[in-house]
């Protein structure tokens, strides 16, 4: 009955949004069984739905490598999992792989129908961006990040480190007057969310100031005042200290 229900649901969608016919009953189905339907409920079942989905994505890859491996797909008449999928289920080669690299990565045990519960809090998209990540890599990303923003991270990792200059190490660190007027400069509050990877994607490239205050960002770090260039990791802990004492007073 619940497939019933869902069918007359879509023909309802399809009706309103694309305006083709669709007989009355339809109409006079959704009407009986989903008028009275409240607005938390509603929500509740696009949640679900969305949750149902990731689900899916991860079961369909793993039934797809099941395929593959016991290459069924030969005994129904292809050559390839490739070809089964998209005669089949209408995949494009480069979607049935994806699918299952995803199931690979981010199903139980790696080899599993089910999502992984570290993953379950991100979407097929983010999943499917992070395939090209190493497993350290992917720990930094969270389910709150957009796709653009996993994207500007994989650049930022895969950019190299540059070389130490020797004289580097004669330069004094900056002092906490230094990070202080780069906090002030950058007009951090004590509520703001710092990290070193922000840090980095965010100023890697840049550099300014003005005739009482300098810096210039790298991939590794910030040179403050010309003083020796630090990493954002050590950038970072030294803006959060200023954060806590600002927050103390």
């Amino acid at each position: 009955m619940q497939e019933v229900f869902e069918k007359i649901l879509a023909e309802k969608v399809m009706k309103e949004v694309m305006e083709i016919d669709v007989p009355d009953f339809c109409w006079n189905e959704y009407n009986r069984h989903y008028r009275n339907t409240s607005i938390e409920t509603l929500d509740r079942i696009n949640v679900n739905e969305a949750d149902n989905l990731k689900k899916q994505f991860i079961s369909i890859g793993f039934f797809l490598r099941l395929t593959k491996e016991s290459k069924a797909y030969k005994e129904l008449g292809y050559d390839s999992i490739e070809a089964y999928a998209h005669d089949r289920m209408g995949y494009s080669e480069s979607r049935t792989r994806r699918l299952m690299q995803i199931n690979a990565m981010a199903s139980k045990d790696g080899c599993s129908p089910v999502l992984d519960e570290q993953y379950k809090a991100f979407t097929p998209s983010q999943l499917q961006e992070m395939l090209s990540m190493l497993e350290d890599q992917r720990q930094l990303v969270t389910p709150d990040m957009t796709v653009r923003q996993i994207k500007d991270m994989k650049k930022a990792l895969k950019e190299p480190e540059p070389v130490q200059e020797e004289a580097e190490p004669k330069r004094p660190e900056p002092s906490n007057r230094d990070i202080k007027a780069f906090y002030d400069w950058m007009s951090f509050k004590a509520t703001d969310n710092i990290n070193a990877q922000d840090l980095k994607i965010k100023y890697r490239h840049s550099s300014g100031g003005n005739n009482k205050f300098d810096y210039k960002g790298s991939a590794r770090g910030c040179r403050i005042n010309y003083k020796q260039e630090i990493t954002w990791t050590q950038l970072a802990k030294r803006l959060k200290d200023i954060q806590e004492k600002e927050l103390a007073e």
